[in-house]
């Protein structure tokens, strides 16, 4: 299934960790971009493909985004996100989101409607 929203990405940080990957969730830390801490606050979804340290990415806030999954996810559960920065069901983390589609397994990439505000689940 396809899915359109408009989207709402950000170009004004750069890439400060090694292991961020596209499609995976990033928090802020001034000005450049990190993996988000475990069921943690985040600031979107890194959308530049293979970012190298000190290069601008791109960061969607808002919308749908491709996600990565870390496990199986249902359909319409609330999501939040690992220490890499995939998304897992929520638990006691803060809320970054609903699954559009289920997630077969660790590494699936799927729709995800961003939260407008981050809650501890």
């Amino acid at each position: 299934m396809a899915y359109e929203a408009n989207v709402q990405a950000i170009g004004t940080f750069t890439c400060n960790d090694a292991t961020s990957e596209r499609f995976r969730f990033v928090k802020s830390v001034g000005n450049t971009v990190v993996d988000p801490d475990d069921g943690g606050a985040v600031l979107g979804v890194l959308m530049t493909d293979d970012p190298v340290v000190g290069q601008a990415v791109q960061v969607q806030v808002s919308g749908i985004a491709m996600c990565e999954a870390s496990a199986a996810i249902s359909a319409d559960a609330a999501v939040e996100v690992g220490a890499d920065g995939r998304i897992e069901t929520a638990g006691a983390g803060v809320k970054v989101g609903k699954a559009l589609e289920a997630a077969s397994g660790a590494g699936s990439i799927i729709p995800v409607l961003l939260a407008t505000t981050y809650t501890k689940a």
